[in-house]
């Protein structure tokens, strides 16, 4: 699954790093920030991803108060991004709920 290599890769810089301080924010929006800045950081360290995956993938979050979160990971444009809400051109779209994200 081309997706997977954002999750296997570690960013050499993110390894063995203190966390940096961060306001206090309800745990999912937590766990969200980590997990999509994971991938932030995986694409800066290897940009060669962008090479490799050639996709735009939307995910949706559908949170439990009803309301949806949204963030694009564009591995198609150089440099590649990541970003919090809806791309323009998303090649797939993975809707989730928030209990399923974890």
């Amino acid at each position: 699954m081309k997706l997977g290599v954002l999750f296997a890769q570690r960013a050499p810089s993110a390894a063995g790093a203190a966390p940096a301080a961060a306001a206090p924010a309800p745990a999912a929006q937590d766990q969200f920030a980590m997990v999509f800045g994971e991938i932030e950081r995986n694409i800066k360290a290897d940009p060669s991803l962008v090479k490799r995956v050639q996709g735009i993938y939307l995910f949706n979050v559908n949170l439990s108060n009803g309301q949806v979160r949204s963030w694009t990971v564009d591995l198609k444009n150089e440099p590649g991004k990541v970003t919090e809400g809806k791309g323009d051109k998303a090649e797939c779209t993975i809707t989730l709920k928030e209990e399923d994200f974890a």
